[in-house]
C-alpha cells in the first residue's frame, strides 16, 4: 500500500494540479472560461491559495529548488567525509509544480507545464548543471575498477535509484532522500495508508466527477479538446510540435496551458478545495499528533 501512495503522491506532485480538482461551476464567482487575472487564492475567489491543500498537508510543498540544493549538498557532504569528491547538480529530482496558484498561474501563462531550475540564482536556467554532472562521470571515470565500485556503493548503496525510502540507507544518495521531508506525515505508514485512500476517494467523488465535465466542457469552449487535466500537458506538446517555428510552438502551448489555468480555477478548484479540506479533517480526527500542521494550510 506504501508503495502505491507512493505513486499516487508522484502523479499529485508532477502530473498536474489538475489530476485531482473537483468542483462544479455554480460554485465559482468566476465566469467559466474567463481569463483570471493572476493573484491570490483569495483575490480571485478562491477558499485557499494551495493548489492540493489535501497533497500539501501530507506531503509538503515537494521537490522544490531548495530541497533540491539541500539534497544535493548532503550528498556531496557525504561523499566528502568517506574520501570522493562529489559535486553538487541540480538536476538529479523531479520537481513538483507550484503549490499555490498565483505560482501556478504564473507558470502557465509563462512558460506552461515545464518547470524549470532557477540553480538558486531567481532566474530561469534553460540547462541543468552539465557541468557538475560532466565533472562527477570524469571523475568516476579516472579512478580505477575497484576504486569506482566502491565509490558507487558508497553514492548509491544497496538500493536502487528508484527506491523512494529505505528504512536503513547505505548509501550517501539515499540517506539524503531519506531526509527529504523526515517529519512529513506521509512518512507515518499508518497515515500514508489513510491518505492514499482519501485520494482514492475523492477521484470517484460525484462533485469531483462534475467538475471534471465542467473543466472538459470549458476547456471545448476555449477551443481545445483535451479529456482529462492530466492530459493537457501532452496535448499541448502535440501542439506545440505541430507548429510550424517554435514561436508559434511556444504560443499554442502557452494557449492549453493557460486556458487549461482558468477553467480549473472556474470550474475544478472551489468544489475542489472544499472536499480536500474536509478528507483533512477525517485524517485529522484519526491522527491528532497532525492537527497544528492542519491549522496552518490557508
Amino acid at each position: 500500500m506504501l508503495t502505491r501512495m507512493r505513486r499516487v503522491g508522484l502523479f499529485l506532485l508532477v502530473g498536474g494540479a489538475g489530476a485531482v480538482l473537483a468542483g462544479c461551476s455554480s460554485s465559482s464567482t468566476l465566469e467559466a472560461g474567463a481569463p483570471t487575472a493572476l493573484g491570490t487564492g483569495a483575490q480571485i475567489g478562491l477558499a485557499s491559495e494551495l493548489v492540493a491543500p489535501l497533497n500539501y498537508f501530507a506531503n509538503g510543498p515537494g521537490f522544490t529548488d531548495d530541497v533540491q540544493r539541500s539534497y544535493e549538498a548532503d550528498i556531496a557532504a557525504c561523499m566528502r567525509a568517506l574520501g570522493w569528491i562529489y559535486l553538487p547538480r541540480d538536476d538529479s529530482l523531479v520537481r513538483s509544480e507550484p503549490s499555490t496558484v498565483t505560482e501556478l498561474g504564473s507558470l502557465r501563462r509563462s512558460v506552461g507545464y515545464s518547470v524549470p531550475s532557477t540553480n538558486g540564482t531567481g532566474a530561469v536556467s534553460a540547462a541543468p548543471s552539465e557541468s557538475a554532472t560532466a565533472q562527477n562521470r570524469a571523475y568516476v571515470e579516472s579512478l580505477t575498477v575497484s576504486e569506482r565500485q566502491r565509490y558507487l556503493r558508497d553514492l548509491n548503496g544497496g538500493t536502487s535509484e528508484a527506491t523512494p525510502v529505505d528504512p536503513n540507507p547505505s548509501g550517501c544518495r539515499p540517506k539524503a532522500r531519506n531526509a527529504i521531508g523526515a517529519d512529513l506525515p506521509n512518512r507515518n505508514r499508518e497515515f500514508a495508508n489513510a491518505w492514499s485512500e482519501s485520494v482514492q476517494a475523492l477521484l470517484t467523488d460525484p462533485a469531483y466527477l462534475r467538475g471534471l465535465d465542467a473543466w472538459r466542457s470549458c476547456m471545448t469552449r476555449a477551443g481545445h479538446t483535451v479529456e482529462t487535466p492530466d492530459r493537457a500537458p501532452a496535448v499541448a506538446q502535440q501542439q506545440s510540435e505541430r507548429a510550424g517555428d517554435p514561436a508559434s510552438g511556444l504560443q499554442a502551448k502557452l494557449a492549453i496551458a493557460s486556458s487549461d489555468f482558468d477553467c480549473q480555477v472556474s470550474e475544478l478548484l472551489p468544489v475542489k478545495q472544499r472536499l480536500e479540506q474536509a478528507q483533512i479533517a477525517a485524517l485529522v480526527a484519526k491522527f491528532p499528533q497532525y492537527s497544528d500542521r492542519a491549522s496552518q494550510l490557508k
